[in-house]
């Protein structure tokens, strides 16, 4: 059961998606480009890529960089405590006697910006005769290519960490119409220390220098080749793929197209929408991975243990070895986490049974985390609130369940869970709610809160930072 409630923050990210995308036979996020007429713009943006469709809650951004820490966050995904940050990861690449002098070090080899050589790599690359034509710097209609990107730096353990180049790209027409987008993820290599000896971050940085330029590259180069003559998403070539994504820190298996492989990198394509992070074409050293060919039995996202005997051939000494960190903190290891937590920690906090209803609360807590992701998507497109689930792009209401939440559902600024008859008395057939506020600056949209309440739960069943109205039940 501890493994079960430490990762409720994953349910809905990695399962309850899931359930939609078994459905849908192309999800938006695996079609390719609409065709263009003409040559049509494309611009590297200058702005930091989204928090809201690009990254979990709960990654650190480094300050004025374009680097993204990720996969430190406790159970893997979604919002939690951090052990991270670049802090613990120098505390756990060096001596402590060298500690404050590696952290200095290492948060200025981690502060760089892409967007200058992104610019530069994109012109280049435009210039090749097979796109003349297709793409342009300049502006020539209605219609462009809008491309942010970032290095994400992914955790698999507490000290090792796999560098991967992002970029969202969009077809944009007018001011804010969004035709299409995807994402192109590039990785390639083993993992290192974040910091020490031997790390992303020695020599002031150049090993993570060298690796950034050359993932750009890949990525750019798979982009606008996938653009101009799209890759086949052929059924046929479906595969399941086990090993580690962007973001989690646990083993996935995911289910996608293998495009085809280039240089030594195969170019697989999750066939999920673009909700899931690591969703697009992901350019990934196939020797890290198990490929196997797709067979109807297997989950379209599937969260693995760390010890999956099918990982073991990655990881020949020990099959438990491929994320200790993981398994620790999945046990209660909390040493290296700060004292500070989100609003919504307290629910992650341990509980003496899930027959206390606030535990119980902790799963409709988790499934309305994937739920605000794909909120947060909507408003920062639309700038307000989806009125339904199928406008948020979620599944039905009665497909967001768990083992006491019975439906979830999306109503303006207001995600409702509703429990089921598996859950406690004191909740079943009540509603806890989620009523979310927007912030601006300057007129744009920047941000959400949330608040959790409920009309028909009592106080005494919810936990502090929820505020609850209703009657006690006898």
């Amino acid at each position: 059961m501890t493994t079960r409630r430490a990762l409720l923050r994953l349910t809905f990210l990695l399962f309850a998606t899931a359930s939609l995308h078994a459905m849908a036979k192309v999800p938006k996020g695996t079609m390719t480009a609409p065709p263009q007429e003409g040559p049509v713009q494309v611009e590297f943006s200058n702005a930091a890529i989204s928090k809201w469709t690009d990254l979990p809650l709960g990654t650190y951004r480094v300050p004025n960089s374009d680097v993204i820490i990720s996969g430190h966050q406790k159970g893997g995904a979604a919002p939690m405590l951090l052990f991270g940050l670049v802090g613990v990861a120098v505390q756990n690449g060096v001596n402590a006697g060298n500690g404050k002098e590696a952290m200095a070090s290492a948060e200025k080899a981690l502060t760089f910006s892409i967007d200058e050589e992104a610019k530069a790599k994109l012109t280049e690359l435009m210039a090749d005769p097979v796109y003349a034509g297709k793409f342009t710097n300049d502006v020539t209609g209605d219609r462009r290519f809008q491309i942010t990107g970032a290095v994400v730096l992914s955790f698999a353990n507490k000290q090792d960490v796999l560098p991967y180049v992002t970029l969202r790209v969009k077809l944009m027409q007018g001011g804010n119409d969004k035709l299409w987008t995807t994402r192109y993820i590039a990785s390639k290599g083993a993992r290192r220390p974040l910091a020490g000896e031997n790390s992303w971050t020695a020599d002031e940085g150049a090993p993570l220098r060298t690796q950034v330029s050359s993932l750009l590259d890949s990525a750019m180069r798979t982009m606008l080749r996938d653009i101009a003559s799209p890759y086949a998403r052929d059924e046929a070539s479906l595969v399941t793929v086990k090993g580690f994504f962007p973001h989690v820190n646990k083993p996935l298996q995911v289910v996608g197209y293998k495009l085809g492989e280039e240089n030594g990198q195969m170019l697989f394509l999750p066939k999920l929408g673009t909700t899931i992070v690591f969703a697009g074409v992901n350019l990934v050293d196939p020797s890290t991975l198990v490929i196997a060919p797709w067979t109807k039995k297997d989950a379209p996202l599937k969260l693995l243990k760390p010890n999956d005997p099918a990982l073991a051939v990655l990881f020949p000494q020990t099959a438990a070895s491929v994320a200790p960190s993981s398994v620790s903190a999945e046990e209660g290891d909390t040493d290296e986490l700060p004292a500070t937590l989100n609003e919504d920690d307290e629910q992650a906090t341990a509980v003496p049974s899930d027959t206390d209803p606030k535990a119980q609360l902790r799963e409709a807590s988790a499934l309305a985390d994937g739920m605000k992701i794909a909120a947060g998507e909507f408003i920062n497109n639309n700038n307000r609130f989806p009125e339904s689930n199928d406008e948020a792009g979620l599944p039905d209401p009665t497909l967001i369940r768990g083992r006491y939440v019975a439906s979830g559902t999306i109503s303006g600024a207001r995600i409702i869970m509703e429990f089921g008859p598996g859950a406690d008395k004191s909740l079943v057939s009540r509603h806890v709610f989620y009523e979310a506020e927007m912030h601006y600056e300057d007129g744009r949209f920047v941000s959400l809160t949330w608040r959790c309440k409920s009309e028909d739960i009592a106080q005494e069943s919810c936990p502090k930072s929820c505020v609850c109205t209703g009657s006690p039940v006898d």
